[in-house]
């Protein structure tokens, strides 16, 4: 039970607030590339990972903000967007739910 809270449930979904990061985008039928905002910079890692968990048949590339997909399947700048927006989220409120947990146990 201590770990719930802490740990990332599954994405389903792609969120609308991270969409309005992207600065630009070229959408073709096998490749994908976009640029994401530099506030998600430091996320960006953490989101690759877990998309690449979930899609292993896409091929990611990642080069100063910028984000590159091969052999990717419809919706999948919205999917990745999703991972990297909840890796943001995540990140930020970790140590919220940290001292959470300690003023709970106490």
């Amino acid at each position: 039970m201590r770990h719930r809270l802490l740990a990332r449930s599954p994405v389903v979904s792609a969120p609308q607030a991270a969409a309005g990061e992207v600065m630009a985008e070229s959408n073709q039928n096998i490749h994908n590339t976009f640029e994401v905002s530099s506030a998600f910079g430091p996320y960006i890692d953490a989101a690759v990972i877990a998309f690449e968990r979930s899609y292993p048949q896409v091929k990611i590339t990642v080069d100063d903000g910028s984000i590159r997909f091969a052999d990717a399947p419809a919706g999948s700048r919205q999917q990745f967007l999703h991972f990297l927006y909840r890796e943001k989220i995540y990140q930020e409120t970790l140590d919220l739910r940290r001292i959470l947990y300690q003023r709970l146990g106490q």
